[in-house]
């Protein structure tokens, strides 16, 4: 178990879903989606991920689009994000 999925479980408890192998990928919670806490995962770390795995960027790109967006696991959806470091000013 990574330190952030273990420090998720760690704080909100059994209630707390993951999509295994996606540890690296993981940015957050938000609380209160469907009135439960959801596991946010950032969607460049996902295709990172496939990428690492042996796939192309391209294919990562599309395995993300039909197989992971909209996901869901044990009835639980993937909450996909982006994080930006642009600066605003």
């Amino acid at each position: 178990m990574s330190d952030i999925r273990e420090t998720i479980a760690d704080a909100f408890g059994d209630q707390i879903k993951f999509f295994d192998g996606l540890d690296s990928a993981i940015i957050g919670v938000t609380t209160g989606m469907q009135a439960r806490d959801l596991v946010v995962y950032s969607r460049s770390k996902i295709v990172e991920h496939f990428i690492s795995e042996g796939m192309s960027e391209e294919e990562a790109e599309e395995w993300v689009s039909f197989n992971v967006e909209g996901a869901y696991a044990e009835g639980i959806p993937i909450v996909m994000a982006e994080v930006s470091d642009a600066d605003p000013d």
